[in-house]
């Protein structure tokens, strides 16, 4: 029989529970998304790309940085791109390792510009890459936001994936004769990773019961 009083609400109330077990479910899906959407694709067309990629730019890397530099820099980026997708893109299920593929493209120019003296034609080198960089990304913007075409694809996991690849290049991949200016390049490099990082995976925890209200 109903009493016409509020009843006080407690930490085991069955409210309470729901809110608390709604909360940590978004959090658990957000991790796995992290965690997997490097290893799945949606398309042939992008598993394709991304394999070819990963062959054509990842290899040469690790002739010259070593492999486990080269899949820190490519874990990098697929975690930067889940994790900003999922602040400011939410309704794009990432699918694919698209992020990883970018900063691995990005990892090329960070490595120019750390050995920029020993490079054989660096400019040159450097406008390709910034070209095919810039050229892609530009077409998925106008694509998104102009003809508004999703296609389920996380552009913005690309970008961040692509800065990550820069930042995280830099002060992973071999400097072969560090001076003075590209020292302070690598603590730049350093401090600027880790603040963003930090910052997104805040606003991933607070997402749900801050952003969205």
């Amino acid at each position: 029989m109903a009493t016409g009083r509020n009843e006080p609400v407690t930490p085991e109330s069955p409210g309470t529970v729901e809110v608390k077990n709604a909360y940590f479910n978004s959090i658990y899906e957000k991790v796995h998304q992290a965690r997997t959407s490097k290893t799945s694709q949606k398309r042939v067309e992008h598993l394709t790309v991304n394999l070819c990629v990963q062959l054509l730019l990842g290899i040469p890397l690790e002739m010259v940085h070593k492999w486990w530099r080269v899949v820190l820099v490519y874990l990098a980026g697929v975690l930067a791109g889940s994790l900003c997708s999922s602040v400011t893109d939410p309704d794009v299920n990432l699918a694919g390792g698209s992020g990883g593929v970018y900063a691995i493209l990005t990892a090329h120019i960070a490595t120019i510009l750390m050995n920029w003296r020993e490079m054989s034609f660096p400019c040159i080198q450097l406008f390709i890459y910034l070209t095919v960089i810039v050229g892609d990304l530009a077409m998925s913007i106008y694509q998104r936001c102009w003809l508004r075409r999703s296609n389920g694809v996380g552009y913005v996991a690309h970008l961040a994936g692509a800065l990550a690849g820069v930042l995280v290049g830099i002060w992973v991949l071999k400097n072969f004769r560090p001076t003075k200016k590209e020292t302070y390049l690598w603590w730049v490099a350093v401090f600027t990773f880790s603040v963003l990082m930090g910052a997104m995976i805040v606003l991933n925890f607070v997402y749900d019961t801050w952003l969205r209200k």
